[in-house]
């Protein structure tokens, strides 16, 4: 998504139903309920979808000058549907060193505001708690209802491109980053990739016409 489509995408995320747009729910609740905050909290952060969905309170850090979320994930090989085997990526709650995938993500401005209103649907959250939860209370567990939200969210928000998966988000966050001059090796580094190349590789066209 281009940087217009991203704050297109977060104002959506916002929407409120209110009588003659109901989107689902009750009138005066979020459209979307909490999968939009954490699709938003995606889009902000690079972290991905199991990431997210696994975060814990006790893994952010908003008491410094620059509050930041700490992941510990690591990949497994699992097998697709076609018992094709594919990468999947786990996060790990615990300290151990034995995980190279451990990395400190700045939290900017409008991820700051998902963990406020996250602490407002959550004010007696205990440290092992989730950030992100159902209206139940419960453990955001269906990838498929948060991949529907994106695509409403997408289309009611008239993006430029009709839908995209909340990984390819993390791309959108890639992009927006090298745009705006931040040097390829961090990104490399602050979104966890194994080699600079697979950055490279995902975003020349990018890098190609900045040097134009």
């Amino acid at each position: 998504m281009t940087e217009d489509d991203m704050k297109k995408l977060y104002e959506e995320s916002k929407r409120i139903n209110v009588p003659g747009e109901n989107y689902g729910g009750k009138m005066g609740e979020p459209a979307y309920g909490n999968n939009a905050k954490l699709l938003m909290f995606i889009m902000f952060t690079g972290l991905r979808i199991d990431e997210a969905i696994d975060l814990k309170w006790k893994d952010l850090d908003l008491k410094q000058n620059t509050p930041r979320v700490n992941v510990t994930s690591t990949s497994i090989i699992v097998k697709d549907r076609d018992n094709i085997s594919v990468k999947k990526y786990i996060s790990i709650s615990s300290s151990t060193k034995t995980f190279s995938g451990k990395r400190s993500v700045p939290l900017n401005t409008q991820a700051l505001e998902i963990i406020t209103y996250e602490k407002k649907l959550n004010p007696a959250h205990s440290d092992t708690d989730y950030v992100f939860i159902t209206k139940n209370g419960g453990k955001i567990q269906s990838r498929q209802n948060v991949n529907r939200t994106l695509k409403k969210m997408m289309s009611r928000a008239n993006c430029s491109i009709p839908y995209c998966t909340p990984h390819e988000l993390r791309h959108s966050l890639r992009s927006a980053l090298l745009r705006n001059g931040v040097n390829i090796k961090v990104v490399s580094i602050f979104l966890e990739h194994k080699d600079i190349t697979v950055t490279y590789n995902i975003h020349i066209h990018i890098l190609e016409g900045l040097h134009c």
